[in-house]
């Protein structure tokens, strides 16, 4: 098995980027694979930083033409094409996510097929349903209602297992993306849970993960601890992957927070 991981990020996170996320992979995290940066305009002083300090990290620019959530789909896709050195990819959000232990036993688990986490919430229920019923496309918005009906939510930031079936579900999300055809915050969530529930539908497997792979601070907000910039479960258990997803909404500001370990 020779693994990779993949994560996108513009200049409006790149403070998590190198102080969060890439510094905890390889800390915390204790990775000790190479990690693709899609850079969608990141300052050239981070990159050079970057590319100083952390020789398994490579950085590769792409142009944009949709929001960064949306966008980063097809060029996942393209870029683990590209590299076929690679068989097996986790693929990741890098500017709310950091590492707190150990979690590279996930590569075995996922040897064969995709795996994911899953959220408490319903997709046809709160926020995600808001999300579905932006869709103006009628038809396409009864399918994907009728699909998701009363399933979890899939998370859509944490993705992981053979790298040709994640450049074809990439492929297929993106696609449907483009068929929403509406660039809204949350149109990714909406059209790779279509996409994946549909092929469940369909026969396809898929491996579900404990949450501790992708942990959702805001979905497990009653039932989750910050303590000494750590995230823990209802147990008082480190997570192993910590995720402070919710745009504008996420409940911890980590720059805020940050200590003297931190690169300047």
């Amino acid at each position: 098995m020779q693994k990779v991981m993949v994560t996108y990020c513009d200049k409006n996170f790149e403070w998590n980027l190198l102080n969060d996320f890439i510094l905890t992979l390889y800390n915390e995290g204790r990775y000790d694979g190479d990690l693709i940066v899609i850079d969608y305009g990141l300052n050239k002083e981070v990159v050079d930083i970057i590319e100083e300090k952390y020789s398994k990290v490579k950085i590769i620019k792409k142009e944009q033409n949709k929001s960064v959530h949306s966008e980063c789909h097809k060029h996942f896709s393209e870029i683990l094409t590209e590299h076929k050195e690679y068989t097996h990819a986790m693929v990741i959000d890098a500017g709310d996510v950091w590492f707190q232990k150990q979690f590279d036993e996930i590569f075995s688990i996922c040897d064969d097929y995709i795996g994911y986490t899953i959220e408490s919430e319903i997709c046809t229920e709160k926020w995600t349903l808001t999300k579905i019923m932006d869709i103006e496309n009628v038809k396409l918005k009864k399918d994907i209602l009728s699909c998701l009906y009363e399933k979890k939510l899939i998370s859509g930031g944490m993705f992981i297992g053979p790298s040709r079936k994640l450049i074809n579900m990439f492929n297929e999300i993106y696609q449907h993306i483009n068929l929403i055809n509406q660039d809204y915050f949350g149109v990714d969530m909406v059209a790779s849970n279509y996409v994946i529930r549909r092929n469940i539908a369909n026969g396809a497997t898929f491996i579900e993960l404990p949450i501790t792979y992708d942990y959702a601070v805001i979905t497990n907000k009653y039932q989750s601890f910050y303590e000494g910039r750590l995230i823990l479960d209802k147990y008082k258990n480190k997570v192993k992957i910590a995720h402070n997803c919710g745009g504008s909404n996420r409940l911890i500001d980590r720059k805020m927070d940050f200590n003297e370990r931190y690169i300047k």
